[in-house]
């Protein structure tokens, strides 16, 4: 994503000139992969995937530890990334942005209230589709999809 922002000149919010606003963006996302990504693909798997496409059994050790690390995360999201900004650097979206909705969407396949995402985050996150608009949705349609599927098994 930094180099199609860099490559393409896209516009600075995408991914600040600002070097501090620059080093916070750079910041989230080193930081996904190692603390926010694990955890969801820990529950979409041992809750969703594994049982649905690959006939595992829910695994709930595998639940409980992605519960765990989310948890975690989304309160070092809550209280540091989005402490002062609407989005993680300002007042407008980023690439961060970008990674960490795509991230936090996946929770949508899930029953009701299975993540306890705190309010800020909830906001957050409908900023960020609101923002994105039809882009957001176009992007997330196989979300949808999974989740009409589910939803339609569940009714058998």
């Amino acid at each position: 994503m930094r180099y199609i922002c860099n490559k393409y000149n896209l516009p600075d919010h995408w991914y600040p000139a600002d070097l501090q606003k620059r080093s916070k963006v750079d910041e989230y996302l080193s930081w996904h992969h190692t603390n926010l990504r694990g955890g969801p693909t820990d529950i979409i798997w041992g809750k969703v995937f594994g049982p649905r496409i690959l006939g595992r059994p829910v695994d709930e050790r595998q639940i409980e530890r992605g519960q765990t690390q989310v948890a975690r995360a989304i309160k070092i999201y809550n209280d540091y990334f989005l402490k002062d900004t609407p989005f993680i650097t300002s007042d407008k979206i980023t690439i961060a942005d970008l990674l960490a909705v795509c991230e936090f969407s996946q929770f949508e396949v899930l029953p009701p209230n299975f993540v306890d995402l705190s309010l800020k985050v909830e906001e957050w996150l409908a900023r960020c589709r609101d923002t994105l608009g039809a882009g957001y949705h176009d992007t997330h349609s196989i979300l949808y999809r999974v989740k009409a599927a589910i939803n339609e098994a569940s009714k058998l």
